[in-house]
């Protein structure tokens, strides 16, 4: 196994590397997957697509997971990419498939369930679905996982008008939370690396009350800050505000790797 771990319910999900590119040919092998899993045409070889997938993740792009039943043999592949919902939102497109052979055992509600849990500890509140009318079995996918239509008329892509006609499916990631604006503008700013906007969002934010249950919390805030602050090359506000982030109970890979860094190679204690 490689990467970060993901338990679901009958198996776990594992971050996609460039030896999965075998499995990938498989999945791909299958027709009804590779007819609707919509890739674009220089995607369309196993190992150029695995490559992107690859790549996708090591730059933040989005998330990208083998799905493995619990005998940690490889059953499908689940994905999450941040695409553009208008000029200053941003929002996942999420993609799955499993191998005919292990459907109807709930692997795909259970890998797409696990993500939108995992994609809470992201500012980015709506996650939705592109599935082809002609693909009942993912429907059912969607329904159970708690996705709904907002427009039934549904889209021909015209990049990709082989597959007819497909819907958007949707849902929210996290409740009703007023700090959701600040957060998807500062996540903007930071992937356009304009870090110290980002950081001016983030203490706007902080002036928001937090709501109950919602994840992000001033711990997130200031841990996106001190990764901010990390970028901007202010080495000692970093390592204040992750280590006020842990401090107030927020502790993940992210900021163990950052601070592991930090001490490492800037000599902070």
């Amino acid at each position: 196994m490689h990467g970060r771990i993901v338990s679901i319910e009958n198996g776990f999900l594992s971050d996609i590397s460039i030896k999965d590119v075998d499995f990938i040919k498989s999945l791909f092998d299958e027709p009804d997957i590779d007819f609707f899993y919509v890739r674009q045409p220089y995607h369309r070889e196993a190992f150029a697509f695995t490559q992107f997938m690859v790549e996708s993740q090591e730059r933040g792009r989005g998330l990208n997971d083998i799905i493995y039943n619990e005998q940690r043999m490889p059953v499908g592949l689940i994905s999450a990419e941040l695409v553009p919902s208008d000029s200053e939102r941003v929002r996942w497109n999420i993609g799955y498939a499993v191998l005919s052979k292990y459907r109807h055992k709930g692997y795909a509600s259970g890998a797409l369930n696990a993500y939108i849990y995992n994609l809470q500890e992201f500012s980015i509140n709506t996650a939705y679905l592109d599935i082809s009318v002609d693909n009942i079995a993912s429907e059912k996918v969607a329904k159970k996982c708690g996705f709904e239509l907002r427009d039934f008329a549904g889209f021909i892509d015209p990049e990709h008008p082989e597959v007819g006609l497909r819907r958007h499916w949707y849902k929210s990631i996290h409740l009703q939370d007023d700090r959701i604006p600040f957060f998807q503008r500062a996540n903007i700013a930071y992937r356009n690396k304009d870090y110290r906007l980002a950081i001016r969002i983030y203490e706007e934010a902080l002036n928001v009350p937090v709501t109950v249950g919602s994840q992000l919390t001033d711990a997130q805030i200031y841990s996106n800050m001190g990764m901010a602050y990390s970028s901007l090359g202010c080495y000692y506000k970093a390592f204040s505000y992750l280590q006020k982030a842990v401090h107030m109970g927020l502790i993940n890979s992210s900021i163990q790797k950052e601070l592991f860094w930090l001490k490492s190679n800037v000599g902070l204690e």
